[in-house]
């Protein structure tokens, strides 16, 4: 009765993979909780114009330039958007839906976001 025996009688280590854990935490095509990626830009507002938080705008190239739109008005002039951001507008036709997510009204700059 030594070490041989003991080393017979110890409980052996199974490695086990519990598959449906894995499964459930795997993304899949159809998952319906879709990560959403925030993407964030900040432009001047333009003539004066009365923006809310929350609100719902247009952003377009225009010759070169992005914008936010209100209908047929331009509200802001987005200053140099990050890469990502002008990707996302020109994969999508040169024009997206965003938010207007925070108003500096000392600058008389806002923030436009939208969920990627």
């Amino acid at each position: 009765m030594g070490v041989d025996f003991l080393n017979r009688m110890k409980r052996t280590y199974i490695r086990t993979l519990d598959r449906r854990a894995v499964a459930l935490r795997s993304p899949s095509l159809f998952d319906a909780d879709m990560a959403c990626v925030n993407r964030t830009a900040r432009g001047k507002i333009k003539h004066d114009a009365e923006i809310a938080e929350g609100e719902r705008v247009m952003v377009r190239e225009i010759e070169g330039k992005f914008v936010a739109q209100r209908g047929c008005a331009v509200v802001i002039e987005l200053e140099k958007p990050p890469a990502d951001y002008v990707d996302h507008i020109r994969r999508g036709g040169g024009i997206a839906q965003g938010t207007v997510s925070v108003i500096n009204p000392i600058s008389q700059t806002a923030e436009v976001s939208f969920c990627e």
